[in-house]
């Protein structure tokens, strides 16, 4: 399994960052667990790219799991409507 911190804010400047580690996790085809329990901001530009690491995961048939997906992360994803892609809609709280 690979997994991927992510710091506190995850924004546009993070972005190209974020997109290499994403990259590389999934270069490796192994289960992948996004930890953000840190993440206290997150914006759109990030959340797109969680959508496109889905995408990727499912065309590979590779899992991603969350850890500490926070209330926050998921509201953040709600707003934007892709909750249900990034597989957030049927998570316990």
């Amino acid at each position: 399994m690979v997994t991927i911190c992510f710091n506190e804010s995850l924004d546009i400047a993070s972005v190209r960052v974020l997109h290499s580690q994403m990259v590389t996790a999934m270069a490796q085809a192994q289960p992948i667990t996004l930890d953000v329990t840190r993440v206290e901001r997150i914006d759109g530009s990030t959340l797109q790219l969680f959508v496109a690491l889905f995408r990727a995961a499912d065309e590979n048939k590779l899992a991603i799991h969350w850890h500490g997906a926070t209330t926050m992360v998921r509201d953040a994803a709600r707003l934007l409507g892709v909750e249900q892609y990034l597989k957030l809609d049927n998570m316990a709280q």
